[in-house]
């Protein structure tokens, strides 16, 4: 009973992160605790993204498709993970036209991340396994994760910077402002 309550208060954790990261990204007002339904929400749009990128790799392993057409599906999924996960995460403060260019950059970047950790994160595992032991597995586990927290904030914020950019919003004094 106290693992899973140890686990949910982790995974919130994740949720109120990226929503206290995207309203300073976003300059979006704070919601009060009412609205915590929102963490469970994105925990749970989280897990069923991963279920499906799981089911995708095996139907896609077993049709054998080119593996740049795994890529793109691989990120189109991940962008649409992302793309509703921060609009709930800030509570629909920020339109969803506002926040595709960040879940765009964020869908391709955990898709080249994967492509990588596919390559890298065995070689990682087993190193740090050989030379620390289960500690060490579970530090190279939380430096893989930071790159991915990572990719995701700075997908948000040049996405952002694009969505500004493109509305010529830019650089005026009313960018600084909350978006609606």
């Amino acid at each position: 009973m106290v693992g899973v309550v140890i686990l949910v208060i982790a995974a919130t954790s994740l949720a109120r992160a990226l929503e206290r990261s995207l309203r300073a990204i976003w300059h979006a007002p704070s919601v009060s605790i009412r609205f915590a339904w929102r963490w469970f929400v994105v925990i749970g749009l989280i897990m069923v993204g991963l279920a499906a990128l799981v089911a995708m790799r095996t139907v896609l392993i077993d049709a054998g498709l080119v593996p740049l057409l795994e890529f793109a599906m691989e990120a189109s999924v991940w962008s649409g993970l992302w793309w509703i996960a921060c609009w709930i995460a800030v509570n629909r403060r920020v339109s969803l036209r506002k926040l595709l260019p960040g879940a765009l950059l964020a869908g391709i970047g955990f898709a080249v991340a994967g492509q990588i950790g596919r390559v890298l994160l065995p070689r990682l595992l087993a190193d740090a396994a050989g030379r620390f032991g289960v500690l060490g597995m579970a530090f190279t586990y939380i430096g893989w994760l930071l790159v991915l927290a990572s990719i995701l904030l700075i997908s948000a914020v040049i996405g952002r910077v694009a969505y500004l950019t493109y509305a010529g919003t830019a650089w005026s004094r009313s960018s600084n402002q909350a978006v609606r």
